[in-house]
Order: structure tokens, then C-alpha cells, then sequence
């Protein structure tokens, strides 16, 4: 295959992306050794990719990645290896296969962390629950009291003779 096909083909993006399989990974490296204008187009191809990804991006507040560098062991994070270094450290990776990539993260707050702009409609919530608990006790024991009167109102109309008018 050409240079120029090898271009606009598509492999050379996919390579990128780690997206081919192992026999077009070697033919793609072996391609990008021996022209060096291939291997120029793929600096170059990177950098748009990177840019074309990297678009739009925010970067995490400086505090999250101070809380996980207090949870973690030094050794556990591992910095940012691009496309070429990887594959170049794949010798190395074989040999640590059974160890994950992904940090493990242990949360030691058993709080409940609930958004800053709900806070305000649970102690709302809360409060009125209080204030419907003190009217409803109110009202039972208002309508107790009534119920216990006119029990003795009636006690007390069946305890007293009834005379005739004269």
C-alpha cells in the first residue's frame, strides 16, 4: 500500500484511536519506521485528533484532585501515558496484566451530601412536618377534651330527674 493511500484510507486514524488489530498495528508501526512522511502525517494527525477531542474541555477544580491524592498511595496513580508510550510499554504492561488501571476509591464520610440548593427545601420540609405535628396534637387533644365534656354532660342529664312545668 502507498503512502497516499495509507492516508486516506482511514487505518492511520483508527491506529490512533487503537482501534485496529494486532496484524494492522504492526503493519501500520512498520509503515511509519520506514517513510518518514508518514510518520510526520501521523505527529500531525495526532495533534488534530487531540485538539479535535480536547475541545470544549473543563478542567476538574485543583481541590478534587488534592482529595484523591489524599485517599490514595503515591504509587497508585499513574500518570497519563499517550498512545506511542504505551505501546511502547506494552513489554513492561504484560507483566502487571492482573493489576487494574483504575484507582480504587474508599469514601470514609457516611453523611449524606445533598446539593446546596436543596438544603433549604428539606429544613423547610422538616420545619412544616413540626409545625403540622404540634396542630395535630393540638386538635386531637381539643377534640378529646370536647368528647370527654359532652360524655359528662350526658352523665349528668341522666343522673338529674326531669320534672314536669307546673
Amino acid at each position: 500500500m502507498k503512502t497516499s493511500e495509507y492516508q486516506t484510507s482511514g487505518i492511520l486514524e483508527a491506529y490512533l484511536l487503537d482501534l485496529v488489530s494486532e496484524t494492522d498495528r504492526r503493519d501500520v508501526e512498520q509503515m511509519i519506521s520506514t517513510h518518514p512522511e508518514l510518520q510526520q502525517y501521523v505527529v500531525q494527525l495526532s495533534g488534530q485528533l487531540a485538539a479535535q477531542f480536547g475541545q470544549g474541555l473543563v478542567p476538574p477544580p485543583p481541590s478534587l484532585r488534592e482529595q484523591i491524592a489524599l485517599r490514595t498511595e503515591p504509587q497508585a496513580v499513574k500518570p497519563y501515558e499517550g498512545p506511542y508510550e504505551r505501546r511502547s510499554n506494552q513489554q513492561t504492561n504484560d507483566a502487571h496484566k492482573d493489576k487494574s488501571d483504575y484507582v480504587d476509591v474508599q469514601v470514609s464520610n457516611t453523611h449524606i451530601q445533598v446539593h446546596k440548593y436543596w438544603r433549604p427545601a428539606f429544613i423547610a420540609v422538616f420545619i412544616l412536618s413540626k409545625i403540622f405535628l404540634v396542630f395535630g396534637l393540638y386538635y386531637y387533644f381539643k377534640a378529646q377534651s370536647q368528647a370527654d365534656e359532652i360524655q359528662r354532660l350526658n352523665q349528668q342529664m341522666q343522673q338529674t330527674p326531669v320534672t314536669a312545668p307546673r
